[in-house]
Order: structure tokens, then C-alpha cells, then sequence
């Protein structure tokens, strides 16, 4: 089976119509996106909207751009899949291999 993922969602380059035009069993929401709307007074609720009907609709939502404890902060209790960024430290591919040996 084909896994599907729509990169950069509010970017400008993909948005609702791709969601509503194909199914993607992964969303990633832009970093620029996640910003933007951290720095609105209603970017929480529409925030926690979007990850909730992405949600909702069978789709695993990833944001992006999670740099630091605020930015993890504003995003507890979403219902979203995963969030990525330089809040944690970077892993070579080596010290996972190490780890995964050791453990």
C-alpha cells in the first residue's frame, strides 16, 4: 500500500484543495504557517481547528517549526501526530545506531 504525505500545508504551495481533492495519510503544517499564527490573537483557535479536523479526517498532522518550550507549549492538547523541530537536539544516523545497539 501506497502511504501518501502533503508537505508545507500553508505555505501557499498546499492547502484545503489538496486535502479536499486527494487523501494523504500524513499533513505537515508549514513552519512559517505555525509561526504566523503563533503570533495572532486567534491563531490557537484556528490552529486547534485545522489539527482537529485534519485530525478528524484520518489524517496524521505533523507541525513543524517546534523550536522552543513556548512553541511546544502553545501546541498542548492538540490532537496532532507528531511535531518536529530544533527544540530537541540534532541525532546523527550514527548515534542512532549506537543507541539502538546499546539499548
Amino acid at each position: 500500500s501506497t502511504t501518501l504525505w502533503l508537505d508545507d500545508f500553508g505555505s501557499g504551495n498546499a492547502g484545503i484543495h489538496d486535502i479536499r481533492d486527494y487523501h494523504f495519510d500524513y499533513v505537515k503544517i508549514d513552519k512559517d504557517f505555525f509561526w504566523l499564527l503563533m503570533q495572532k490573537d486567534s491563531g490557537r483557535p484556528l490552529m486547534d481547528a485545522l489539527v482537529t479536523f485534519l485530525s478528524r479526517n484520518h489524517h496524521n498532522v505533523i507541525i513543524e517549526g517546534v523550536e522552543s518550550e513556548a512553541h511546544k507549549a502553545w501546541l498542548q492538547g492538540m490532537e496532532w501526530f507528531a511535531i518536529q523541530g530544533h527544540y530537541w537536539k540534532e541525532v546523527s544516523i550514527e548515534q542512532l545506531v549506537q543507541e539502538d545497539i546499546t539499548a
